[in-house]
């Protein structure tokens, strides 16, 4: 009996069950004619309703694209996944004292922190700042008339990231002996083109950077204007920070990165880093090699989802 009662269920669940599939399209055709008699009876509310959707549709679409372009992209620099963004962490047991140094927070890379590892074999090191510091407001300078971002990098920057350069040539090292730093400068081409209406004379011009002397050597690429988002219009030399920033915190602070050199893994590169580094404070150092999308390190992450998020649930 129990058997015949659990068979009739069966059957009746398996007919209602064809039933509803039977009935679904014709049910949805009724919606929809439907819905498409009440749109045309307030065509004001389906003007505003489409328009609403196509807006929204194309403000998430556009703030995509842009920060897909923005964020995730490598830098636009030849041979991009050679390049690597390198910082540091503390290798000590976290501390609870209000020290963002300590713990599993990036730890701020030091002038002297570069310098001890700019004769690595495996990895080519490079560097920047913004005049001593990586305050964004120190990375603006008054170029003649017009205020403009800068870089301050190392002499090996332009051949490192192997930066095309269109008119002159690039920073070298010789440029930035800290000793006798040269007021040396390349523009980007944007600029060429928007400030000094793209002169073919511009190498050796004279121009005044935040009111010293600075002489144009080379004009970049119009492929380049920076790595990733950080676009820039001027590159000098990292000496010329002193002179450019005298006021600023003497313990110098710089965005390190390299470029593996051929056939050499992010795993080897990172080792020999590791046995060759000597940190400049002091303190148990861990180094980290990771990509260059502005997503690559774990503390970028963090600082931008907040903004993020805001923005696309408002869009």
């Amino acid at each position: 009996m129990t058997e015949l009662t659990t068979d009739a269920v069966t059957q009746t669940v398996e007919a209602h069950r064809e039933r509803r599939a039977f009935t679904f399209f014709p049910t949805l055709w009724q919606d929809l004619r439907y819905a498409i008699r009440s749109l045309r009876r307030h065509p004001g509310f389906t003007v505003t309703a489409l328009s609403t959707l196509g807006v929204a549709i194309g403000l998430n679409t556009s703030l995509a694209t842009l920060a897909s372009s923005l964020l995730w992209q490598p830098w636009a620099v030849p041979d991009p996944a050679a390049v690597v963004q390198i910082y540091k962490t503390s290798a000590a047991p976290p501390r609870d004292d209000g020290d963002r140094r300590h713990g599993e927070g990036s730890m701020e890379v030091l002038l002297a922190d570069y310098q001890s590892l700019e004769h690595a074999k495996l990895t080519d090191i490079f560097a920047t700042n913004c005049g001593r510091d990586l305050r964004m407001e120190n990375c603006e300078v008054q170029l003649d008339a017009e205020r403009t971002l800068a870089s301050f990098v190392s002499g090996n920057y332009f051949s490192t990231l192997q930066i095309p350069v269109a008119y002159g040539r690039a920073i070298l090292p010789p440029d930035n002996d800290v000793n006798a730093p040269r007021g040396v400068a390349v523009v980007s081409h944007g600029l060429w083109q928007r400030r000094f209406a793209s002169d073919p004379d511009i190498v050796g011009r004279e121009i005044t950077i935040d009111a010293l002397p600075f002489t144009v050597i080379g004009v970049t690429g119009p492929e380049f204007a920076g790595p990733a988002h950080l676009a820039r219009d001027v590159w000098v030399p990292m000496a010329t920070g002193g002179l450019l920033r005298p006021s600023v915190r003497s313990e110098i602070w710089v965005e390190m990165g390299g470029r593996l050199r051929h056939g050499v893994t992010r795993g080897q590169a990172e080792g020999e880093l590791q046995s060759i580094f000597q940190p400049a404070d002091g303190r148990p150092t861990r180094l980290h090699l990771v990509g260059t999308s502005s997503f690559a390190r774990p503390n970028d992450w963090r600082e931008l989802y907040a903004g993020l998020s805001v923005m696309f649930a408002g869009v």
